[in-house]
């Protein structure tokens, strides 16, 4: 019968109290052992897990030799999602991506920017001796350790932490343990799942399966507030937020924190937030055995019957577990680390591991499963349980038998040892200790060597030593799966195939990070970055083949491609053009971030304003308007009145008058300078400020002839004051 794969939400990494660890372990050995399904894990749930990291810690190591031993029967998998490879790259993501990220293992908060920095090199160059220099003080001091675990603030003001020098030394120990752990885990080959294609689960992301369960209705008294909770968070509305769980989780805590009342609505609000991302997940993994129909989903004004009963099972079951809300939900950050000190309530993993050997069912062909309908988790579910049984314990049986037949062989050998021995008695009549351990060890030696000769040509036969090691283990586990509790109730058969087959998109190459950001940028104006891109089919090549080409040609070359940088002001791109002979080449260009900029013609009593002030792209000074960059959501003329403020501290004794837009390289950057004439009664320089040296008045004639002779370089003066002489009809 074949194993259905599985993903568990009990194993979420946010479900981290003692109680929700041991709940989450049973359920795995449950599902591996008694049901002989494969368990499907996110990179999430291994690698932001405390329960985890808690028992690959362990010092004996049992629990994680028994992991891997599971990760290659192919018991327990891994999938993959988008580009991601292994453990170690989803962190060094989590940490490139620069956005809010919760950690829920890891001794680490999102603020802390030189600490991710520092944890995302030691995965990239796989050495933790950096880390080790901050614990033994032989790279880095007291005082250096400190600044290591500062804050960053959304403003960008640094705040000093709040830990001692022993718990900064604690969190770097634990952090060194577990990126250890997460190295040794990425290496593991051959237990991964591809991940699905994106069109498939395109309208079933985590913010569609939100937004579907903020439409459904409940008796319980605390959904009315939490779905409204829900509903007023910015990440909701946030294109950029609403897919990621963290914002949510992050936003929540502080509406919790500054409206204490309500905490139970905004506690049951993050179960409902846990369960949606966990949906989310579960439906991205290719072939997974549900307990609804995810078809229902796909249409968002269509009822989802199954959906939303399974929904409220689970949210009942999540909330209503018997542990205070408060230990579980609305948790701050921290550099805390409790590891699990509880394993021996733990199932014994590694007898998991000998019952899975067992069966013969064994591993499961993730090709061809990926290839067949996908059945509900409860079809044939019982069924299952009982086959898994029979087929285990058949097996021990039949070892068993086997191991008889290695001590029957043994007790042959002795007989006729005995024999030999009292006809040799009869003629030479030896009783001495030396000749008995001699013919003790000659008969071990013969009875292993027979045993081991006919396992070479038998398989399945074990030699005497193997067959003595191993039947106690036979009678263990034989007792324990004949205590095995099979439900007397059969679960339904009604839904044998409520899924058709996922469709897998394998992880050919891994796209480089500014290209990623690129697209992201594209995405957020709604519209193609360029005219001719990798993003048009010019070329007659399907998107992941255009990309791959442009990623080989990364590697075979010293261009780059994508969004380069990015500040406040200015954004820089090398754009993937496509040339004659259907070839790309980079086209650099730099876009206003924020918007475009402005300069203004001043006047103070009839006399233009020009300022001397060093310009360090030509490293050298030039005398010029004032001009700036427009901030967010800024027009021009406000634009304009602050740069006024900044660099003259004046304010415009009129309304500012626009003169026109200025394209100073069209080459370069698309930024568009709005050009205006402002009068000022007064004003006034400092020195230094601003990069300001000086400041000069001058009258109209004198400003044409400094631009005639060479002394104004500048061509957003030179427009600006242009664009006057045509205003007066000069």
């Amino acid at each position: 019968m074949e194993p259905k794969l599985v993903y568990l939400f009990e194993l979420d990494s946010v479900r981290k109290t003692d109680q929700e660890i041991l709940e989450g372990q049973k359920t795995l050995y449950n599902e591996l052992v008694h049901h002989g399904n494969c368990v499907v894990l996110t990179y999430n749930q291994l690698v932001d897990s405390r329960a985890f990291f808690s028992l690959f810690s362990d010092p004996d190591g049992t629990y994680y030799n028994s992991f891997v031993k599971l990760f290659e029967q192919k018991r327990i998998l891994l999938s993959q999602y988008g580009d991601v490879r292994t453990l170690s790259q989803y962190l060094v993501n989590s940490v490139s991506q620069q956005e809010p990220f919760i950690y829920s293992a890891l001794p680490i908060k999102c603020s802390q920017r030189r600490l991710l920095a520092l944890m995302r090199r030691s995965l990239v160059y796989s050495d933790l001796s950096e880390i080790t220099g901050y614990l033994d003080g032989s790279l880095f001091s007291k005082d250096e350790m400190k600044d290591l675990f500062i804050e960053i603030q959304p403003d960008g003001t640094e705040v000093t932490s709040s830990l001692c020098e022993s718990d900064m030394k604690a969190a770097l120990t634990q952090l060194r343990s577990l990126l250890s752990i997460v190295l040794k885990l990425s290496t593991l080959d051959g237990s991964y799942i591809p991940p699905r294609d994106s069109n498939e689960i395109s309208c079933l992301k985590f913010c569609d399966i939100l937004a579907r369960v903020l439409r459904m209705k409940s008796t319980h008294p605390l959904w009315n507030s939490a779905i409204a909770s829900i509903s007023s968070l910015p990440a909701y509305r946030d294109q950029n937020a609403h897919n990621r769980r963290s914002p949510y989780l992050q936003q929540l805590y502080c509406a919790a924190q500054e409206r204490g009342q309500e905490r139970p609505s905004y506690q049951y609000a993050e179960a409902i937030i846990n369960l949606c991302f966990n949906y989310a997940c579960e439906i991205s993994i290719c072939g997974t055995s549900k307990r609804y129909d995810p078809q229902e989903l796909l249409d968002q004004n269509n009822p989802a019957p199954s959906f939303e009963k399974d929904f409220q099972q689970r949210l009942n079951q999540y909330w209503n577990n018997g542990q205070d809300a408060d230990r579980r939900f609305l948790q701050r950050e921290s550099n805390e680390f409790t590891p699990y000190l509880k394993p021996h309530d733990f199932p014994d993993f590694s007898k998991a591991v000998r019952l899975l050997q067992y069966e013969k069912s064994g591993k499961i062909s993730i090709t061809s499963k990926l290839a067949q309908p996908i059945p509900r988790y409860e079809y044939c579910d019982l069924q299952q349980q009982r086959f898994q049984k029979h087929q285990i314990l058949r097996t021990i049986l039949l070892r068993v038998l086997v191991s008889i037949l290695c001590f029957l062989i043994a007790v042959i050998l002795e007989i006729s040892f005995n024999v030999l021995q009292d006809t040799f008695d009869f003629h030479i009549p030896v009783h001495s200790l030396p000749v008995s351990v001699l013919e003790t060890i000659a008969f071990l030696w013969l009875s292993e060597e027979l045993t081991t000769m006919i396992a070479r040509h038998f398989d399945g036969f074990l030699s005497l030593s193997d067959a003595i090691k191993e039947i106690g283990d036979l009678f263990h586990d034989a007792i324990h799966t004949l205590l095995w509790i099979i439900p007397g109730k059969s679960t339904t058969d009604t839904y044998e195939k409520a899924e058709q087959r996922n469709i897998s998109a394998p992880i050919r190459f891994i796209i480089p990070e500014p290209i990623k950001q690129y697209r992201k940028l594209e995405a957020l104006h709604h519209s193609s970055l360029i005219v001719s891109s990798i993003y048009e089919e010019e070329a007659d090549l399907t998107k992941q083949d255009t990309i791959g080409a442009l990623v080989r040609q990364e590697e075979t070359s010293n261009r780059r491609y994508g969004l380069i940088y990015q500040s406040g002001f200015n954004t820089l791109l090398v754009d993937p053009m496509i040339g004659s002979a259907n070839n790309f080449y980079p086209y650099e260009r730099v876009l206003p971030t924020n918007g475009d900029g402005v300069v203004m013609a001043v006047m103070c009593h009839d006399r233009f304003i020009l300022l001397n002030q060093y310009r360090h792209a030509l490293q050298q000074a030039q005398f010029c308007f004032p001009r700036g960059y427009a901030e967010e959501n800024e027009n021009g003329e406000a634009a304009a009145a602050r740069e006024l403020m900044e660099e003259l501290h004046a304010l415009p004794s009129g309304a500012p008058r626009y003169l026109g837009e200025i394209a100073p390289d069209s080459g370069l950057t698309s930024r568009k300078t709005k050009a205006y004439l402002i009068t000022v009664d007064s004003y006034r320089i400092t020195p230094g400020e601003e990069s300001v040296i000086s400041a000069i008045e001058v009258t109209k004639e004198q400003l044409k002839d400094m631009i005639q002779k060479g002394k104004i370089n500048d061509a957003y003066t030179i427009g600006a004051f242009s664009f006057y002489l045509f205003m007066k009809g000069d």
